[in-house]
C-alpha cells in the first residue's frame, strides 16, 4: 500500500501502463491514469477482459467493451457508491 493506494501487481490498464488501482470489489479494478490531459475526473474499471470508463460528475458511463449489461450495472452502482473516495483520490 502506498499513501492510501493499492498499486496492481500487474498492470490494469489496457495500454500495458502500471496504473494505481483505487478501489477492488465485486472481481472489478477501478483505477486511473496519472496523465490524461484535462479530461473531466473519471475512473476506469476492468474485469476479466472487459472495460469500461465512467465519468465522477455527474457519475455516467463513458463507454464500455467487452462487459455484460448485468456487470455495467454492478460497476455503476460501485462508482455511485464509492463517488466522493474516487473523486479524493
Amino acid at each position: 500500500m502506498l499513501a492510501g493506494l493499492v498499486l496492481a501487481e500487474e498492470p490494469a490498464g489496457r495500454y500495458g501502463l502500471a496504473v494505481p488501482t483505487v478501489h477492488r470489489e465485486a472481481g472489478f479494478a477501478f483505477y486511473f491514469y496519472s496523465e490524461e490531459g484535462n479530461e473531466p475526473p473519471h475512473v476506469h474499471a476492468d474485469k476479466g477482459d472487459g472495460t469500461a470508463k465512467f465519468w465522477l460528475e455527474p457519475v455516467r458511463l463513458d463507454w464500455a467493451e467487452s462487459l455484460k449489461v448485468s456487470e455495467l450495472r454492478k460497476a455503476m452502482r460501485i462508482v455511485e457508491r464509492e463517488q466522493a473516495n474516487l473523486l479524493a483520490k
